[in-house]
């Protein structure tokens, strides 16, 4: 007698359990990879702001102990130089041989193009464009997402704002490391992003360097440019010693600020008490005065 065999296979009840079962796992998987993938952005973009301070370290060996220029200026956007002086007779804040009818060079040039990162004073250091962008930034229009604290080597005398015209910034400006007394509170580069504007790609390279308030400056609540949040609500964050640091933001002002404000970036934004600027604004300048 011939025996029958059942056939093997998965009921629909199986399958539907197995298919609740994976689903589940998704799901709790999922979060831990963004976090992962969060953490490992997080970590590159560390990677180039400390490639960046070694560059900028290596840039002050050569030149003396001078600095290099916060100001985004070069061949292709020489207007972006800021002189020292506020009036021909006053003597120039920069190196001898440097006047405003000279093209000076500022870290990088101007523009959303690699050649405004290869124009810049540190590109001999780095040849690598990806160092200057963060991974996490998902602008499509910009090529740096980095920017270099303006009270560095650079030379504006500001009187034109709300905030400029009540505070004398050139006492903060230093221009060689000898002047920086606390050389790992001070900041060097930040992450500082621009708005996405697909109509004006030209708008969304960071021109000149991040302007802040120093926490003498006596404006503990006023904010004037931004930084990110992109990382888990933090961002990097580079020092004239030439190490890095992150920084979690811990006010939800902060946050809602550089995340949500329709009118970002709003140099007029004030957040009173927040712990978070107060900072950022002690890192700005660490020097109770300009040239010691």
């Amino acid at each position: 007698m011939r025996t029958k065999h059942r056939k093997s296979g998965f009921t629909l009840v199986e399958l539907l359990v197995v298919i609740g079962i994976i689903a589940v796992l998704i799901g709790v998987l999922l979060p831990a990879l963004n976090a992962a993938r969060q953490q490992a952005q997080t970590i590159q973009c560390l990677s180039n702001m400390r490639q960046l301070g070694t560059a900028f370290d290596m840039y002050v060996i050569d030149n003396n102990g001078w600095m290099p220029s916060s100001d985004t200026c070069g061949p292709n956007v020489p207007s972006q130089f800021w002189y020292g002086a506020s009036s021909a007779s006053q003597t120039p804040l920069w190196p001898a041989g440097v006047s405003p009818t000279q093209t000076w060079v500022g870290w990088v040039d101007g523009g959303p193009t690699e050649s405004a990162l290869e124009n810049g004073t540190l590109w001999k250091y780095i040849h690598n464009a990806g160092v200057y962008h963060c991974p996490t930034d998902t602008n499509p229009y910009r090529n740096r997402s980095y920017s270099l604290n303006y009270m560095i080597c650079t030379g504006a005398n500001d009187t034109g704002s709300r905030i400029h015209s009540i505070v004398n910034w050139n006492q903060w400006k230093v221009y060689k490391v000898t002047q920086v007394p606390n050389s790992s509170n001070a900041i060097t580069f930040v992450e500082e992003g621009a708005p996405q504007n697909s109509a004006n790609p030209e708008l969304q390279w960071n021109g000149g360097g991040w302007e802040q308030n120093p926490i003498g400056a006596n404006f503990p609540s006023d904010w004037i440019d931004t930084v990110v949040s992109w990382h888990r609500n933090g961002a990097n964050f580079s020092f004239v010693d030439g190490h890095a640091e992150y920084w979690r933001w811990t006010d939800t002002r902060t946050i809602n600020y550089l995340l949500d404000d329709p009118n970002w970036p709003n140099v007029f934004y004030v957040t009173a008490n927040n712990k978070d600027l107060a900072r950022i604004q002690a890192g700005v300048a660490t020097w109770p005065q300009q040239r010691q």
